[in-house]
């Protein structure tokens, strides 16, 4: 076997079966997806493009499976398939041997899997074909997969990816808190303190009902949209009863906010379209919600002033968002060669997208000092925006 036959991108993803029957097993749901599709989205986002997978069982038991990767339009990377260790042979001799071999029956981190086929790509040994000895060490090495992590190393044409601590599912009840431990990482690496105590709690528990629904992450961008509509129609009215009414709907609306992120990320629904939509709506709500308290505080107080601070705020947002929507688009972007380049953009875009200060709004309309707000706001945003221009500018 020549070099050329070796695939660089490729992987072998061995479905043991520690528990029951392997076609129900990997047909298994949890955190919205079956134990199968998760894998091999995970194995196609982490950069492998071509998958072997192989299960020591019947062609019977393997259908059920070949039918869910098949009908899933997420899957676009080149998937073959293996029935017993007969079907593994001529399977690797024709199409060549994958470079990692994957146990199929763990919960694998894309970032994690990245890394350790960056990490040890280049140290492979060199391609050569499997031997009597070589195939007697990749079967007792499959054995032992299907009871634990393996004591001996596949032949060295192969590379093993092992699971990380506590990723692997070795009995029903593994899947139960797999479920779980996906839900409490569902959210984003610069969550601030106020959004991980405050708002992260009530979205997962929002997201652990619409996980088993076919309610997708656009249609609940919409609805966090349309309630941002309605608190900022509640500010326009001005009254302390409207405010309180606006600022509870405004911080639902965060709450769902999150929620759409969070189901994304857990069913591999994240789009291009989808981390626009969420970013476009999001700042048409800040626009909206600072125009209309300005006008509200004016309706109540009757002082020009507030209409001048509410519009100047609600400019200042707009201009912070444009300044800022390269930066913000790319770092939400699905490609992560892409984010890279969003540079030192990328942390001030993660600060301008935090939504804290809607707790904050809550709180002073809860004390009837919303006038207090449209100074903050308007003053705020303006040095925001002179900030990022100096930036700008000085960075040319």
């Amino acid at each position: 076997m020549n070099k050329s036959t070796v695939h660089a991108t490729s992987a072998l993803l061995y479905l043991s079966a520690p528990s029951g029957r392997l076609d129900t097993w990997y047909s298994a749901s949890f955190a919205g997806l079956p134990l199968l599709v998760r894998s091999v989205l995970t194995l196609q986002r982490s950069g492998i493009r071509d998958i072997l997978i192989y299960g020591d069982c019947a062609e019977q038991a393997m259908a059920p499976l070949r039918g869910l990767i098949e009908k899933d339009p997420r899957v676009d990377a080149n998937v073959r398939w293996a029935a017993g260790f007969t079907d593994l042979l001529p399977a690797l001799a024709q199409a060549g041997v994958p470079a990692f071999i994957i146990n199929g029956s763990a919960v694998h981190d894309k970032k994690l899997l990245r890394q350790a086929f960056m990490q040890t790509r280049g140290n492979q040994a060199a391609p050569h074909a499997l031997s009597a000895d070589d195939q007697k060490n990749l079967q007792d090495f499959f054995r032992q997969l299907d009871t634990g992590e393996p004591g001996v190393s596949p032949p060295d044409l192969f590379v093993y990816i092992p699971a990380s601590a506590g990723a692997a599912l070795q009995k029903p009840e593994d899947f139960g808190r797999q479920h779980e431990r996906l839900l409490r990482g569902s959210g984003q690496p610069h969550d601030s303190p106020i959004t991980r105590i405050l708002s992260r709690p009530v979205s997962r528990a929002m997201t652990r009902l619409f996980l088993a629904t076919p309610i997708t992450p656009n249609q609940i961008t919409i609805f966090s949209f349309l309630l941002g509509l309605a608190a900022a129609f509640c500010f326009l009215e001005g009254s302390r009863a409207m405010n309180i009414a606006g600022g509870v709907l405004l911080v639902f609306s965060t709450w769902v906010d999150g929620v759409d992120g969070e189901i994304a990320r857990l069913k591999f629904q994240e789009t291009e379209i989808g981390g626009k939509l969420d970013i476009y709506c999001d700042n048409i709500i800040h626009f909206l919600v600072f125009a209309a308290l300005g006008a509200g505080v004016y309706q109540q107080t009757g002082e020009a002033v507030y209409l001048a601070l509410g519009f100047l705020a609600a400019l200042g947002s707009l201009a912070s968002f444009l300044l800022l929507s390269p930066f913000l688009l790319v770092k939400r972007s699905f490609n992560p060669q892409t984010a890279e380049k969003a540079g030192a953009g990328k942390a001030m875009a993660e600060k301008f997208a935090n939504r804290d200060f809607i707790h904050f709004i809550l709180i002073l309309a809860l004390a009837g000092l919303l006038p207090l707000f449209t100074w903050i706001a308007a003053i705020g945003s303006s040095l925001f925006t002179a900030y990022l221009l100096y930036h700008r500018f000085s960075n040319r």
